[in-house]
Parts: C-alpha cells; sequence; structure tokens
C-alpha cells in the first residue's frame, strides 16, 4: 500500500542510504522511500522491495535512501 508518490532527492540529514539488502526496520515501520532516480514514496516497510536488482527495469524501484516516518 502506498501512501503517496512524488518526485524529489533525499536531500535532508535524516535520510539513511541504502545500497540494498533486508529491509532495515520493523516490517511494520512506516517509512519514506527514495528510488534510484527520484521517485519518493511513504509505505509500510514490509510492502517495499529492498533489495536492488539492475536487470529488471533498470533497477527503477531500486531504494537509495530511506527516511523513517515518526
Amino acid at each position: 500500500m502506498v501512501m503517496n508518490d512524488r518526485s524529489i532527492t533525499p536531500r535532508s540529514s535524516a535520510w539513511r542510504p541504502w545500497n540494498g539488502g533486508r529491509c532495515p526496520v520493523d516490517d511494520d515501520a512506516i517509512v519514506t522511500v527514495c528510488g534510484r532516480y527520484g521517485s519518493q514514496k511513504t509505505a509500510r516497510a514490509a510492502d517495499l522491495r529492498w533489495s536492488h536488482d539492475q536487470y529488471f527495469e533498470y533497477g527503477v524501484d531500486d531504494i537509495i535512501a530511506y527516511m523513517p516516518v515518526d
């Protein structure tokens, strides 16, 4: 379930860089993520794909940074 989607790049110090792998937060945590090409969305962590796969649509869904939502 994606709550919103808008184009932005991570500039705030609240952003945490992400290089792929297992989800770094609790599955039920709400996070805002920044995609490889600048898209941003807020969703439940378990509903996102945290691993990187540049062979699938050139990594369009790869998360490069995330920020927990309070």
